[in-house]
């Protein structure tokens, strides 16, 4: 790409335009399927983007998907039983089992509405009745919203990188309220305004952070990670899973998907190595792009001292930040552009060197 702005920025909306559209989920790829068994493996990993150094534990967990309902799809894992049905485009949460709790759902959650792309977003309530051991019960309420938030690269365990990965990110806010014991009693049931307003007062709410991440050509995600946090802020739990590329493609009768990875292979022929999504990620709490300084100079082999540039701009050439940078062998650091104070919306960071431009898209909530 050259450096006149009006090419540039044609550039700019070429690759936004082209990226954007190419990666999305939808029902015939990426619906559950009664029968299917997906093979997740426990991880430890502090960035869900980059697994080439996370910790990969030796047992599959197998997550098997059956009609043990009527109108359901119930999906097993780990001794847990949740229950899912399709409502038009729709896929609902309605309710969970195992041996020590059961949730018995009045407000179903929405959790995907096929498709989905980057930047789309759908919120909502949800309740359910909860009960543990059969002597507990409790009310269970709030809160969720389920936001494409992103696309870039993902590195896998063997540091192979997977180009154009779908974040989707769901997140609830509820709130736990002891019922009585006395089943003569009626369960209390709010409307969506009464949950609204509870939960905005705030006080005891958890929140769940789950993030997926879609790949094009494989029907169920390759990483999954759950945070549990408590009312004060503190993490209560946090689970991180990966299913391999190979195990995914080992599930029979998956010919959509199948001929979608054939075309992958036609397509990445084709391709020019103009994107850095495997080298920049976003950190939300602090509101800024990072750009990783020496995994940039290993992987191209980059050698002597490069002056370069970062910039941020939106999709119409507008640029809010520039970040003047100099490269050489014995950089250790991230580099970051502060996204802070910007309106939401979709935004590019560029790696200008020698009159080249290298991008990566990103949305900021």
């Amino acid at each position: 790409m050259h450096t006149k702005r009006l090419l540039a920025i044609a550039l700019l909306l070429g690759a936004v335009g082209h990226t954007f559209s190419q990666t999305r989920i939808d029902r015939s790829h990426n619906s559950m399927r009664i029968g299917d068994v997906v093979k997740k493996y426990q991880i430890e990993t502090d960035n869900i983007w980059d697994l080439s150094h996370s910790e990969k534990g030796n047992n599959a967990f197998s997550e098997t998907h059956e009609n043990f309902k009527t109108d359901t799809i119930t999906v097993l894992f780990n001794g847990t039983r949740k229950y899912y049905a399709f409502h038009s485009d729709s896929l609902l949460y309605v309710g969970l089992e195992n041996p020590l709790e059961k949730d018995s759902v009045y407000i179903a959650e929405t959790s995907i509405v096929f498709p989905m792309s980057l930047g789309d977003k759908h919120s909502g309530v949800f309740a359910c009745h909860k009960s543990y051991c059969d002597k507990m019960r409790f009310h269970k309420y709030g809160t969720y919203t389920v936001h494409a938030d992103s696309i870039g690269s993902l590195t896998l365990p063997d540091g192979s990188v997977v180009e154009n990965a779908l974040e989707i990110c769901c997140k609830r806010k509820y709130r736990y309220e002891q019922l009585e014991s006395d089943t003569l009693v009626a369960d209390p049931i709010y409307s969506e305004a009464e949950i609204l307003q509870k939960i905005s007062k705030g006080g005891d709410v958890y929140t769940e952070v789950e993030k997926v991440l879609y790949i094009k050509g494989y029907r169920y995600p390759i990483v999954t990670d759950f945070i549990l946090y408590t009312p004060n802020g503190e993490i209560c739990t946090k689970e991180t899973y990966f299913t391999s590329l190979d195990d995914e493609e080992g599930i029979l009768l998956d010919e959509a998907n199948m001929q979608v990875r054939n075309q992958n292979v036609v397509e990445s022929n084709d391709e020019t190595n103009d994107d850095i999504s495997s080298f920049v990620r976003k950190n939300t709490d602090a509101k800024e792009i990072l750009f990783n300084c020496e995994k940039y100079i290993t992987t191209n082999g980059l050698s002597g001292t490069i002056q370069c540039k970062l910039q941020l701009s939106d999709s119409k050439g507008v640029v809010y930040r520039t970040k003047d940078l100099s490269l050489d062998s014995s950089a250790k650091n991230e580099a970051s552009v502060s996204y802070s104070g910007l309106r939401p919306g979709q935004y590019i960071i560029s790696l200008i060197i020698n009159n080249q431009t290298y991008t990566s898209n990103f949305i900021f909530e």
